[in-house]
């Protein structure tokens, strides 16, 4: 049987490893596949030619099922984890700090959940970590690209 403790740690230290790398990817998704096309007519033909750009394109750059799924995912898990913030941790109080803690104030001041409410708390701010890079790629650029063949 895993330990429940063990695993708490590792997924709160690859999240804080792969959130700063996540970040930088999702703003390079989202300059070089949703915003460019909308701006460049050749850039569009490239990036519609290989399927896998095609599909994030499309998704991203015309409010998809997926993405709109994915931000509703980050809006819940926003909320749960705000609502369940007070019983993350004994380490953790919600009235000495302002506002949830971040990846990496879990991992070095070890919050990790004592109790099934923290469970909830912990898992959607690792949600969060994890499907952030989306947010990047679809509000601002997502936008910009929508109101650019809006206006033309």
């Amino acid at each position: 049987m895993i330990n429940r403790r063990a695993m708490h740690v590792r997924l709160a230290e690859l999240a804080a490893l792969i959130y700063p790398y996540s970040i930088g990817f999702g703003l390079l998704v989202g300059v070089f596949i949703v915003l460019l096309p909308a701006i460049s007519h050749d850039w569009k033909v490239l990036i519609l030619q290989c399927s896998v750009t095609m599909a994030l394109y499309e998704e991203f750059a015309l409010f998809g099922s997926l993405a709109i799924f994915i931000l509703l995912i980050l809006f819940f898990a926003t909320i749960i984890s705000s609502s369940y913030s007070r019983s993350l941790s004994k380490n953790w109080s919600s009235e000495r700090e302002y506002g949830l803690p971040s990846i990496r104030q879990i991992v070095e001041r070890k919050i990790y959940p004592d109790d099934l409410r923290g469970e909830f708390c912990f898992y959607s701010l690792i949600i969060i970590n994890f499907l952030g890079f989306f947010v990047w790629i679809y509000l601002p650029f997502g936008w910009i690209s929508f109101l650019l063949r809006a206006g033309s």
